[in-house]
């Protein structure tokens, strides 16, 4: 699947989508370095993949980060529901 995904973010590196599911099969294989660098590389997609800002909020609030975790969740809310008109 990592290879797949990878494929996939490679050749359509503005599909939010693609990098997300890299990023979670990283995560999912215990790569926890590479799922950072892919959260924060959809994070920086314009527009933004609002799933990844979520992770990156998750990310936030696991190392205690609480102020910069709420800011992510809420551009990640802002992000979802952009995308939605």
């Amino acid at each position: 699947a990592a290879a797949l995904f990878g494929e996939l973010a490679a050749e359509f590196p503005d599909r939010g989508g693609y990098v997300l599911a890299l990023a979670l099969t990283q995560k999912f294989l215990g790569r926890e370095d590479e799922y950072r660098t892919g959260v924060a590389r959809g994070a920086g997609l314009r527009p933004p993949e609002p799933r990844l800002l979520y992770e990156l909020g998750a990310i936030a609030e696991r190392r205690g980060s609480l102020p910069l975790a709420v800011d992510l969740y809420r551009r990640s809310l802002e992000a979802s529901l952009a995308g939605r008109r």
